[in-house]
């Protein structure tokens, strides 16, 4: 058994696997022999959970697949398994939406498919405390609620947040001995809602280009819809993903890629 520190892709003896608490992680059929687990008590790893049943699950699905802002965020949450497979760099969607438009519950939804609603972060935080969460996400989705619950300091760097996050890499620190600590990085699809524009409308440049911002001016899910949404997820979640890497392995990287490209 070897063990890693985070979830995610890996490459091991030159072979693509990915790394998730509840699955059992061999190479292929001819290694069984080979386990890898991860070693984390984060609570990013924590809140991957799986629990209750898939066909619940769906029928929350149901409800919020009318809504296409709703559909948006749960293919956002499972897209990013696939960002290493097609070679392709982290963005940032951002969901602003008036008050009581159903967007938090859109987004818990979004984390339902992977696990439960303790993965969902806080803009209540620093940018480099939300940059570090960031590299315990590699491969997963990273959700921030409630932009308008930051502070002014996180407000006024907003625009570096979305360079941070979007660049996939942390900053450089030194040891208490001077020398370089290990670098963090990460592959993620960021989704955050909010109820205004996270970028001033002046911002122009880098950060503009990494972020796909969604105005949703009247409801994304109804008072009743959000209710039934919440019950159910609340007993069934985390069921899906292991569906989509499964799927992921069964239809290879080289058929993705050109599926993609085409």
């Amino acid at each position: 058994t070897y063990t890693v520190p985070r979830c995610g892709w890996y490459n091991f003896q030159g072979k693509d696997c990915f790394v998730d608490p509840r699955r059992q992680c061999t190479m292929t059929d001819d290694d069984k022999n080979i386990n890898i687990v991860v070693d984390s008590q984060s609570q990013f790893a924590k809140s991957l959970q799986q629990v209750g049943d898939l066909a619940q699950w769906k029928k929350a699905y149901e409800l919020a697949k009318k809504s296409p802002v709703a559909r948006l965020m749960v293919a956002a949450a499972i897209a990013p398994s696939l960002l290493k497979v097609l070679g392709e760099r982290n963005f940032l969607l951002h969901i602003y939406a008036p008050t009581r438009a159903g967007k938090t519950t859109a987004l818990y939804l979004a984390a339902s498919a992977i696990g439960s609603e303790k993965m969902i972060r806080s803009f209540d935080a620093t940018k480099n405390g939300l940059a570090g969460a960031a590299a315990d996400v590699s491969d997963y989705p990273f959700l921030i609620d409630e932009k308008q619950v930051a502070d002014n300091r996180l407000k006024e760097a907003f625009d570096s947040l979305v360079y941070a996050l979007a660049n996939g890499i942390g900053r450089t620190k030194l040891n208490k001995d001077s020398t370089l600590k290990k670098l963090h990085d990460w592959r993620t699809i960021v989704t955050m809602t909010g109820e205004t524009l996270l970028l001033a409308d002046n911002v122009t440049g880098g950060a503009n280009t990494r972020l796909l911002t969604i105005y949703a001016p009247k409801e994304i899910l109804s008072a009743a819809d959000c209710k039934q949404i919440r019950n159910i997820i609340t007993e069934n979640h985390g069921l899906v993903f292991s569906l989509v890497l499964n799927k992921i392995f069964e239809v290879g990287f080289p058929t993705l890629r050109k599926c993609y490209n085409e």
